[in-house]
């Protein structure tokens, strides 16, 4: 760690050379072996299921007198909303699934587009995995997947952003071996990014099981509230209903999944019989 706080780093404006290696090492240093494996353990949502994410009204309910927990995700997605949109559910109640569904719907570019208007925008996620190792469910972890996708799509940002690391590596013209990322390192050159692109880009987080993480939930909660009152960031976030996301998001928009998921194993179990030779024949 006392390499990267060093003050004897060599001019900024000096004519760096192989850019692009340390740019490369850079990218490479942030990346971990497990990085995408919790969202590929996720299954794909049934067919014709969640479709009602993005439509203006909410899917029936058991009971014409239950109200469901409910906030229009099309709108929020499209406004100039500060708030975090909060999807939560009890375990088991498909927030992951969700989460993947609208990642890939082709209505959230559309409905980010409007949001961000004439800039560009960046997204990305990270889905938290208590069963994962620990850069799978900790701050560092989501950090260090965050600034990554961020990075990779603003390539030429990464001299301004990790500027420590950026001039060691070329100091030593990249033959150097450096600490691994601490938390705060992190929060200082992901708030660096945001900084970089604040009126020419913005940011949209996606950030599934913040009850999955390890460590103090409560800081959790902060980081992401505080990084949330940027201009240019809009996040959602899923999480189970504990009282310290409860606390925190209650007044937030937001949907509680198992309210609004009858039609969903509706679609799933008739799908499912449908095919089953012996139903058709009961049927008959």
């Amino acid at each position: 760690s006392h390499v990267l706080e060093t003050s004897a780093l060599p001019d900024s404006s000096a004519p760096f050379t192989n850019v692009q290696d340390s740019t490369s090492r850079i990218l490479r240093s942030l990346r971990f072996p497990t990085i995408e494996d919790r969202e590929a353990t996720i299954h794909q949502s049934y067919s014709d299921t969640f479709q009602w994410v993005f439509e203006e009204t909410p899917p029936p309910t058991e009971t014409d007198r239950q109200a469901p927990s409910w906030s229009n995700f099309s709108a929020w997605l499209q406004s100039q909303n500060k708030e975090i949109y909060w999807i939560t559910g009890k375990p088991g109640s498909g927030k992951s699934t969700l989460t993947k569904f609208v990642l890939a719907h082709p209505a959230l570019a559309e409905n980010l587009s409007k949001w961000s208007g004439n800039l560009p925008y960046i997204m990305a996620t990270f889905y938290s995995w208590n069963s994962g190792t620990d850069l799978q469910k900790s701050h560092k972890g989501l950090l260090r997947t965050l600034l990554h996708q961020c990075l990779s799509t603003r390539q030429k940002l990464v001299p301004a952003v990790c500027v420590k690391r950026w001039a060691i590596h070329q100091m030593f013209e990249g033959d150097v071996s450096l600490p691994e990322w601490t938390q705060p390192e992190l929060i200082q050159c992901f708030n660096t990014f945001a900084s970089e692109i604040q009126g020419r880009c913005n940011i949209a987080l996606f950030i599934d099981g913040l009850d999955e993480f390890s460590g103090d939930h409560a800081q959790l909660v902060k980081f992401v509230k505080e990084l949330s009152r940027r201009d240019c960031v809009k996040i959602c976030v899923t999480s189970r209903p504990w009282n310290v996301f409860n606390d925190a998001f209650a007044r937030n928009p937001s949907l509680r999944l198992q309210d609004l998921t009858r039609g969903d194993i509706n679609c799933y179990v008739m799908g499912h019989f449908d095919e089953c030779p012996a139903f058709e024949e009961f049927r008959a």
